[in-house]
């Protein structure tokens, strides 16, 4: 009998030892399940189906200047404004996306978020954004961008590296290309920018402004301290009866701040062109509150005329009237002859717009 007794509390002991062993086996694991860094998740029930390929095409609009900009620079190092690329500049946009070319045509989104200015040798800027979409069922969704773009490239690629409402989980790429733009030519434009940008830093002291009669120089010289140049020229073909006119506007250090120009205007002659790219660049100043410039341009005519030392001509009458106006509402502006030789970049960006339109090249 008592070795009965013996024998059940031995089998009773080896029970409780192994229920025990599994109750904190299983505990230890639910335990651990509670405590998961991730786990494995259903994809029908986060309505994830089959991948479904899109192509989604609009119109980006980078406005940097004038009353309305989209974009404006929040931050810079200190030497972005001594850097030919504008190196450190940083830049928070608020752009329409539309379906069309015009500003006016119909928005689907923005694009929101910064760019900076990521190369000291090239336009290379560092692009993080989400185009966030307002039209019909892609309203309220969105897609994000991070990614380099190679601003004088014919054809940039950026990554799309995730999204949100019905672009959630979305990968891909963007191809952005500049409307109505020949890459080459801007090449050529901003390294003849460049060429003269050494030239003038060749010079240890800002260049005295030089009167019309005076021998002109060969090269281009950077303006007195607190004065900014303005050099203006045009493109114009007799065949056509119109052109382009281009400026570019540098500070005392020989920095440039703006250029831009206007394509396909008419014209009669080189000289009512010649002045056109003057009012147009002064038009320009006011937008931006410039109001102490010297403009040069290498029209001898025009720039005696506008100083008051040739007689207008009639069909130029009205242009020469509303130059007068802009340098009325500005607060200092000379009109200073400069051969071609010293007025190439602003040629440059007139034959540029001759062909392709508005464009603009840097901001203030």
């Amino acid at each position: 009998m008592a070795k009965t007794i013996q024998n059940l509390n031995s089998i009773y002991t080896i029970f409780i030892t192994i229920f025990l062993f599994f109750f904190f086996f299983f505990l230890a694991l639910a335990n651990a399940e509670a405590h998961r860094f991730s786990k494995p998740l259903s994809p029908s029930k986060h309505g994830l189906k089959k991948e479904k390929l899109s192509h989604l095409h609009f119109y980006f609009h980078d406005i940097l200047s004038g009353r309305n900009p989209t974009a404006v620079r929040v931050a810079e190092a200190p030497t972005t404004n001594t850097s030919l690329t504008a190196f450190g500049a940083v830049v928070v946009m608020d752009d329409p996306l539309t379906v069309g070319p015009k500003l006016g045509s119909k928005l689907v989104g923005k694009a929101q978020g910064i760019y900076a200015s990521a190369s000291q040798s090239e336009l290379g800027l560092l692009m993080a954004f989400n185009f966030v979409f307002v039209e019909g069922k892609y309203n309220g969704s969105t897609l994000s961008v991070l990614g380099r773009n190679s601003v004088l490239s014919e054809v940039r690629e950026m990554p799309i590296v995730g999204g949100s409402g019905l672009f959630r989980f979305a990968r891909g790429y963007a191809h952005a290309s500049t409307h109505q733009a020949d890459p080459t030519e801007a090449v050529l434009l901003l390294l003849k920018q460049v060429s003269e940008f050494h030239t003038a830093n060749q010079d240890l002291q800002p260049q005295a402004l030089q009167p019309v009669s005076s021998p002109a120089p060969l090269s281009w010289c950077k303006p007195p301290p607190g004065l900014l140049k303005v050099n203006c020229d045009a493109a114009w073909s007799a065949q056509r009866m119109g052109g382009g006119v281009g400026w570019v506007i540098r500070d005392s250090f020989g920095l440039l701040l703006c250029a831009g120009g206007q394509g396909d205007l008419h014209g009669s002659s080189a000289l009512m062109l010649e002045l056109l790219a003057i009012r147009h660049a002064l038009s320009e100043c006011a937008n931006f509150h410039l109001t102490d410039i010297i403009v040069e341009s290498d029209s001898q005519k025009g720039i005696l005329m506008l100083n008051g030392r040739a007689i207008v001509d009639s069909d130029l009458e009205g242009i020469v009237f509303d130059i007068r106006q802009l340098v009325a509402s500005l607060s200092r502006v000379s009109f200073v002859f400069a051969p071609k030789s010293c007025n190439q970049a602003a040629h440059s960006v007139a034959g540029f717009v001759s062909k392709q339109g508005v464009i603009m090249f840097g901001t203030i």
